[in-house]
């Protein structure tokens, strides 16, 4: 299996033939591009997902993207965390961009999660899945965050406190 460049187009060949409806992955030394019906177009932008693996690739240009970044994907409604030229579906952590620190939940931010994450002696809170304040995991008092005073309790916020704090 490899690709070869025939008549100025580059194709999939496979046992020596031309197969001209490979749809898929291959890798060269110039990177790992996507085929669509035996032939690398340039041209696509978009995902591609192994049926045997399930792994989702995110291609441009019909390239596999290699390096680490969250990309939007599905009209920009979800955010996804790629390593390897694929969604990192395994990835359940904070990761940082230029945008700030995002928690990632099975390699997307569906921009819809708010909660605390603790890490070491470290709660970060976290709202429509960005980190919004870092703190001591053991932090009891009121604590502006995201332009609104919380009751924040260990380390975590009670959205249903009411009552007086000092």
């Amino acid at each position: 299996t490899k690709m070869l460049e025939i008549n100025s187009k580059w194709r999939m060949v496979q046992d020596e033939k031309v197969n001209y409806t490979y749809t898929g992955i291959s890798k060269n030394e110039n990177g790992t591009w996507y085929f669509d019906n035996g032939e690398l177009t340039f041209k696509y932008n978009g995902t591609y997902t192994d049926e045997v693996t399930g792994d989702i690739y995110v291609i441009e240009k019909n390239r596999v993207i290699e390096e680490t970044q969250l990309l939007p994907l599905n009209g920009g409604e979800e955010w996804y965390l790629i390593q390897n030229g694929k969604v990192a579906k395994d990835y359940n952590d904070l990761y940082e961009n230029g945008s700030g620190l995002w928690f990632v939940k099975e390699g997307k931010i569906l921009f819809d999660y708010d909660g605390t994450l603790y890490k070491g002696n470290k709660a970060y809170i976290i709202e429509k899945n960005k980190v919004c304040a870092i703190i001591d995991e053991h932090t009891t008092e009121m604590l502006e965050i995201n332009g609104k005073w919380r009751m924040v309790q260990d380390g975590k916020v009670n959205y249903t406190y009411t009552g007086i704090s000092k």
